[in-house]
């Protein structure tokens, strides 16, 4: 991936969404929560840019480079496909059964995508992963060793994100 293309400002809340509450001049309203003086306005106009991202939400390192897999990831499966549906349902269009599924789709990206979702995932995890990481390379080395005294073959890995996965089972 080029530069160019790379997306260190990762948006916690779609931008296909933002821009529906936009102006005509293309921006929209925030409330600011903080200000640094009671003469500063609470509300600013923002560009959709602007607003509800965080720089680096979703870059990871991935063979020692930085990528926004993730972020293209929300974008190609939840919030392009939500486009025409978020159309129809904020101009009172009819919406069909296929239309409910990817809106669907879309508000569960939208929820697990927030920092605060964030936040409470790693504490989850920070919890839980230890002792699953270390059962599941237990399992996975019996698997390898019952697999190699039987003389199978050891099938290929798969790759998703960049990153190597077990064979599916």
């Amino acid at each position: 991936m080029t530069e160019t293309n790379f997306r260190r400002d990762n948006h916690y809340v779609s931008c296909g969404y933002l821009k529906r509450w936009t102006s005509s001049t293309g921006r929209l309203w925030a409330y600011r929560i903080l200000v640094s003086h009671e003469n500063v306005p609470l509300w600013k106009e923002s560009s959709i840019r602007g607003i509800a991202y965080h720089s680096h939400l979703y870059t990871r390192i991935a063979a020692g480079l930085e990528s926004d897999d993730i972020e293209q990831w929300f974008e190609h499966e939840y919030e392009t496909p939500a486009e025409e549906a978020l159309q129809k349902a904020t101009s009172n269009g009819r919406l069909t059964p296929s239309d409910w599924r990817v809106l669907s789709r879309f508000l569960a990206a939208q929820d697990v995508r927030t920092p605060a979702r964030l936040v409470e995932n790693l504490q989850r995890w920070y919890k839980t992963l230890p002792d699953l990481l270390q059962n599941t390379l237990q399992e996975a080395v019996q698997k390898l060793e019952l697999m190699k005294s039987r003389g199978e073959n050891i099938p290929p890995p798969r790759v998703i994100f960049g990153q190597i996965l077990s064979p599916p089972h």
